[in-house]
């Protein structure tokens, strides 16, 4: 065989690897099309289906990646993804996803302030946008909460936070943009939001 014939076999079998063998859903996860994620979303998350349709008016497009390890992730100034087995978690509510979701959509409105941070080394350039992030997902919560008077996501964020605060790494940058977060004036003005409700 020569080096022609055994590279495309090569290439046949990579190919026939990548054919999924059964092209129907896992029967508790919803299709594997955003159609069929947001019908399922809406179905059983309506406060978090008013948010997405709030972001997709923003010209954001949202991703259901299965392959996301994460979350959520934002994918610069017009796309998020978030993962489609955060819909299926029960260990995550309706509040928790609507947190994630305002997150992702923090670092989009980041990345369009094209912010210029090369003089950061990569750990400060990744804290500060979880900073940002985060502190975004904060501000929409207590705006949340003074608007729809539903504290319920807000007083989720603040038990979050404060968790991830105490458990986390501080080799992750998530970390350290949270024990910043937690040393500003805004995050006691929402904590006692919260407590004064």
């Amino acid at each position: 065989m020569n080096h022609l014939s055994l590279f495309c076999l090569l290439l046949f079998l990579v190919a026939c690897k990548k054919i999924p063998s059964n092209s129907n859903p896992i029967s508790e996860t919803p299709n594997a099309n955003s159609v069929s994620y947001e019908t399922d979303i809406h179905k059983r998350y309506p406060r978090l289906w008013v948010e997405i349709a709030l972001i997709k008016k923003d010209d954001v497009t949202i991703e259901y990646d299965p392959n996301l390890k994460n979350p959520g992730q934002g994918r610069g100034k017009n796309k998020l993804a978030i993962s489609p087995s955060i819909l299926t978690n029960t260990n995550l509510n309706e509040n928790d996803l609507m947190i994630i979701l305002w997150h992702e959509y923090g670092h989009v409105l980041d990345a369009r302030t094209d912010p210029d941070r090369s003089q950061l080394s990569n750990f400060d350039r990744n804290t500060l946008a979880e900073h940002i992030a985060f502190r975004y997902s904060v501000e929409v919560a207590i705006n949340y909460a003074k608007s729809k008077k539903d504290f319920s996501p807000l007083a989720e964020v603040i038990t979050n936070l404060e968790a991830r605060e105490k458990n986390g790494s501080l080799k992750d940058p998530h970390t350290i943009a949270i024990k910043q977060l937690l040393q500003e004036p805004f995050w006691q003005t929402a904590k006692e939001q919260v407590k004064n409700k």
